[in-house]
């Protein structure tokens, strides 16, 4: 899960490594918000790496937390926290998807600037954000396109999401689709 998202082919033996005192222990939790996995304590290496595998299957899809908390030979506790996304499936997401419509402000996946500029143009093309302007094909350095958007269905419309690439997380009205505004 180098990329922050866990698919069915790797939910089962996630490979989660870090850095920390040699000597020191560290505990790795996983959680979904209701369900928790975690490691057996391991011990940091005399060259300060940790490593070790989580099953996450059962915890739910969507954005996971996973929190390593370190305790030192002196007994000092820290914590470091990162976040994936378990996905079982990315194509479901991208069937659902609704017919693209021209002219409806929203610059939907099937569309090209060539045959709807009414709705694709890449003015805020390279911003970072995929506005409701902008799809993967118009823009991909902002959009992700459906089958490449595991953060699709977790209830947040993420940056490189807007309403045309994933309507279940970004809603069209009032227009959404920058990371902020959330159906």
């Amino acid at each position: 899960a180098g990329d922050n998202i866990v698919d069915s082919s790797e939910v089962e033996e996630v490979f989660i490594s870090g850095t920390g005192t040699p000597g020191a222990t560290v505990i790795i939790s996983a959680t979904d918000g209701t369900n928790t996995v975690g490691s057996d304590e391991l011990f940091i290496s005399p060259s300060g790496q940790w490593q070790t595998t989580l099953d996450l299957s059962t915890l739910e899809d969507g954005l996971v937390t996973i929190v390593a908390t370190a305790t030192s030979t002196s007994g000092n506790v820290g914590e470091d926290t990162d976040y994936v996304v378990v996905v079982e499936d990315l194509t479901a997401v991208c069937e659902n998807l609704p017919l693209p419509i021209c002219n409806n402000d929203i610059c939907e996946p099937s569309e090209t600037v060539e045959e709807c500029p009414e709705d694709c143009f890449n003015n805020e093309c390279g911003d970072g954000i995929c506005s409701l302007r902008e799809n993967d094909s118009v823009c991909p350095q902002d959009c992700g396109s459906c089958d490449n958007l595991p953060s699709c269905g977790n209830d947040v419309c993420d940056l490189n999401e807007n309403a045309g690439s994933c309507p279940d997380d970004c809603s069209a009205d009032p227009p959404c689709g920058n990371g902020v505004c959330d159906p």
